[in-house]
């Protein structure tokens, strides 16, 4: 009895494996998809694990364990990854995953190889798997088709009608279809080929008595088979519409790849040469995989654009990784860190890129992100075990015998290489790394059923010798309790990533729900920083609020005197929090970054934030020196800072961040303060002029960022040569400044004061009358405009 239970436990944990993880997303965590399917992940897999060692111990009371030359290799890559998750410059993200991405979490790939090792030692027939996986795939296509097409748009959870099951972007989703439609292709067509409909015949007909029963089984087994066989067709379909409409180059690479490779083993065993016709469904998808990766295929995208994802460029990426690969040659910087590798060796160049500020934690490949954060060995050790699979593959394929009456071998190859190639070119998730262990399991299981791949059974009973069972059992019993131990664990992550997404979904919670929720997923977690640093952004918005009630005298003690208690307390709790978290996480970019973010917010509250700041924003720059903005905000901060100025500091900051990046305006607006304040107003005239030399040519859109920026490099420019004495350039400046922002309260003003200097009147208290539209109830400029009514009068 308990035999028949753990083989249902692991047969169904890992059916259930392969058919919820391409479907299963949850809104009550922050981040609703990879965070679930880790999780699915890891529960299923420890649970059939658990079932296996049983089945093992207590019920066969033998060990056994179908080893071949390949789990080896696996074993040694685990072991590297261990060492690398050891050593890594962010231990808890390596084991658990980076926050916001979780896939690359070494808890999840350990999980992934233990559902490997109970595959090929446990399931002897493929087939059910790989229905299950059929269905899924139906399922997502389904959902996908819905979504994307607006039909589920009320129900979305992200983006609307970028809302998929499988993955937090459309083109992962594309990924996704395209790597499984080398399983779906091979599949259906091996199915066609073999006849294999043979579910038909479960049908109870009984003995065919007379003609009529004859005659309405056939119709029935005959509708089966058009039944099916429209279905396939729709499905096919469905996938390459959602292909076309999503229109990724990667995946019309996969799609392509996938196509070649089923087509050359085919031809290679003339599996098909009773019915060639069928390969025309390969060979048409190969033409438009091509067409997708050569000519725009989404011809709606200008009237209904869908949401594209920021993906780091190759070129960015292979130059992080070569710097990343002479830092940590061995063991790379740990598994799931890309993002500390970026930080510190995206080259200058990237600065150009539109996308400049972004931080990204993945890399448009994962064999390259493999060898940035998992060094030498780890990525050695990977590619020994597809080196060794490929082998298999290839000396399988010869067996032409074999493989006659095993046809579904061409399945699982074709859908291996999809899944492989995928990782070649795309960054990964759970649902492509799960689909990639799977088919290996399986498509071992097959060279190891053609004896192409050698098989050496470990078995040994202690069933006769009763100390080796109890050692057994005592170590079962410490695996179960590790296991329990593991699950309790992760439930407690589990709940206080539930706590976050009630912060972040609910617009309606107070200042004190929030702290309570945070605090509480902080006691249930307390090794994610990114939780200290959502704490503090409360803490710090609550002080932002409490300046604004004292300035409106909503903050009183009895006596009439300013209550600055609870500002204090809020100030001093952000800061406490940014602190932890940076403490946390000592070797990544973002904490810093967020603690010197809160001690700018909070120089003018708390004494000394300036000084803390520029500390945190010179260990920002030793962790990520080409980020020209953390050289833009120390310039500022050595400026306003008390003390004694260290001019040569000072500039070198400024002019580092122009240098980093020549088209950043605000550093040259900031650089040229610089020399106003160094008394050097030449000096900053010429770095404003050049930063509009670098505009010549450039289209200013009305209201855009970029407009708003140069108008103020104007409003500055007109300032200094208001000071040089050149009020005709000043009120040129100034009037650029208006034609670009009309609303530019500042450029008004300067713009009157020139005219009053210059003896225009009129014409100066025609501009302050307009800066008191926009201002109204502005004292100063009240007393301007009084002064020069009076004159007139």
């Amino acid at each position: 009895m308990l035999l028949k239970i753990t083989n249902y436990i692991i047969k169904y944990s890992i059916y259930s494996l392969v058919f919820l993880m391409p479907l299963l997303w949850l809104p009550i965590t922050s981040e609703i998809y990879e965070f679930n399917k880790q999780y699915l992940l890891f529960f299923l897999a420890g649970l059939a694990f658990l079932a296996w060692l049983v089945k093992m111990i207590v019920c066969q009371k033998k060990f056994v364990f179908k080893q071949t030359r390949i789990d080896l290799l696996i074993l040694i890559f685990v072991i590297v990854m261990i060492v690398s998750a050891i050593f890594s410059i962010d231990s808890f993200s390596s084991w658990f995953g980076l926050y916001g991405r979780f896939t690359d979490a070494l808890v999840g790939l350990l999980a992934m190889i233990v559902m490997y090792f109970v595959i090929i030692n446990n399931l002897k027939n493929s087939e059910k798997i790989l229905q299950w996986f059929l269905a899924s795939i139906v399922l997502v296509v389904i959902i996908s088709c819905l979504s994307v097409f607006g039909f589920l748009a009320k129900i979305s959870v992200s983006e609307g009608r970028s809302f998929n099951p499988v993955a937090t972007t459309l083109e992962g989703l594309a990924v996704f279809l395209a790597a499984s439609m080398g399983f779906i292709v091979s599949f259906i067509l091996i199915s066609f080929l073999t006849n294999s409909f043979k579910q038909a015949k479960t049908k109870p007909a009984g003995k065919i008595k007379n003609i009529k029963t004859a005659w309405s089984n056939l119709l029935w087994l005959f509708s089966l088979r058009i039944t099916k066989k429209v279905l396939y067709i729709v499905l096919l379909l469905a996938d390459i519409i959602l292909l076309i409409k999503i229109d990724f180059w990667a995946a019309w690479l996969v799609l392509g790849i996938a196509m070649v490779i089923f087509l050359a083993m085919a031809f290679w065993i003339r599996a098909f040469k009773s019915r060639i016709n069928l390969l025309i469904v390969p060979i048409l998808l190969l033409v438009i995989s091509i067409a997708g990766i050569f000519v725009n295929a989404d011809v709606e995208k200008s009237k209904n654009p869908l949401p594209k994802e920021v993906i780091l460029d190759y070129k960015t990426t292979r130059q992080i990784t070569w710097s990343a690969i002479k830092e940590n040659p061995l063991f790379g910087s740990g598994p799931g860190t890309f993002l500390y590798d970026f930080a510190k060796f995206k080259p200058v160049e990237f600065n150009s890129d539109s996308f400049w500020n972004i931080k990204f934690d993945k890399g448009p490949s994962h064999l390259l992100e493999l060898v940035s954060t998992t060094g030498g060995l780890g990525i050695i050790s990977y590619l020994s075990i597809i080196v060794v699979f490929l082998i298999a593959c290839f000396t399988t394929l010869k067996r032409k015998e074999f493989l006659s009456s095993n046809l579904s071998a061409l399945v699982l190859f074709t859908a291996w290489s999809g899944f492989f190639v995928a990782q070649c070119v795309y960054l990964q998730n759970t649902p492509l790394a799960l689909c990639f262990w799977l088919f290996t399991g399986l498509g071992i299981a097959v060279c190891r059923k053609a004896e192409t791949i050698k098989t050496k059974k470990i078995e040994f009973s202690f069933e006769k010798l009763p100390e080796i069972s109890l050692v057994l059992t005592t170590l079962l019993l410490f695996l179960i309790l590790v296991v329990l131990g593991l699950f309790f664990l992760g439930s407690r992550f589990y709940l206080a990533e539930a706590q976050q997404a009630k912060v972040q979904n609910s617009e309606t919670l107070t200042f004190e729900n929030k702290i309570e929720l945070l605090q509480k997923s902080i006691s249930f977690n307390k090794y994610r920083s990114n939780y200290r640093m959502n704490l503090a952004s409360v803490y710090l918005n609550e002080a932002k609020t409490e300046v604004d009630k004292i300035r409106e005298g909503k903050r009183l003690t009895a006596g009439g005197q300013t209550d600055v208690q609870f500002l204090s307390k809020y100030a001093l709790e952000a800061i406490e929090q940014a602190k932890k978290a940076s403490e946390i996480s000592p070797n990544l970019i973002i904490p810093w970054e967020a603690l010197g973010t809160v001690y700018l917010e909070l120089k003018n509250i708390v004494a000394g934030a300036d000084g803390w700041a520029i500390r945190s924003f010179e260990q920002a720059i030793e962790l990520e020196p080409n980020n020209p903005f953390f050289h833009r905000e120390l310039c500022n901060l050595y400026l306003i800072t008390g003390q004694e100025k260290d001019w040569s500091k000072i500039l070198e900051h400024c002019q580092k961040a122009v240098d980093l990046k020549p088209n950043y305006l605000d550093a040259y607006i900031q650089l040229a303060l610089a020399y106003e304040r160094k008394d050097d107003t030449e000096a900053g005239i010429k770095k404003l002029e050049a930063a509009l030399i670098k505009l010549k040519g450039v289209r200013l859109e009305p209201g855009s960022q970029l407009t708003n920026v140069v108008a103020e490099i104007y409003f500055h420019l007109g300032r200094l040569h208001y000071n040089a004495d050149r009020p005709d350039k000043a009120i040129e400046s100034f009037e650029q400044a208006i034609l670009l922002v009309p609303q530019h309260s500042n450029a008004h003003y300067g713009l009157g004061v020139v005219y009053q200097s210059q003896g225009m009147i009129s014409e100066a208290l025609k501009e302050f009358e307009t800066v008191a539209e926009f201002n109204p109830g502005n004292e100063e400029v009240e007393r301007k405009i009084d002064e020069l009514t009076e004159g007139d009068d």
